[in-house]
């Protein structure tokens, strides 16, 4: 299936329910800080926008072979993370 940078923002912005919403803390790409970011899950895409208000999401990420879990308080910002991971290929 082919998906363009249009058809995205509409899927993300769009008025049908989604399936979960929230501030998350991402961790910034050149630099490591950890800033908060308007997270929305429609299916298996988690797209993130700079705040709930923000009409058009900077990025996305495919969710797959996901793993949700606690973490200590006093080693993260959050105490829940999200780690994704692709199987060893031989």
């Amino acid at each position: 299936m082919k998906l363009n940078e249009r058809s995205l923002a509409f899927y993300a912005t769009c008025d049908a329910p989604v399936d979960n919403a929230g501030f998350l803390y991402k961790k910034g790409g050149r630099h490591a800080a950890y800033h908060r970011r308007w997270f929305v899950l429609r299916g298996n895409m988690l797209f993130y926008f700079e705040d709930a208000a923000s009409r058009e999401p900077p990025g996305l990420m495919v969710v797959l072979l996901v793993v949700v879990a606690f973490w200590l308080q006093a080693l993260s910002l959050s105490p829940w993370w999200l780690s994704q991971g692709f199987p060893d290929t031989p």
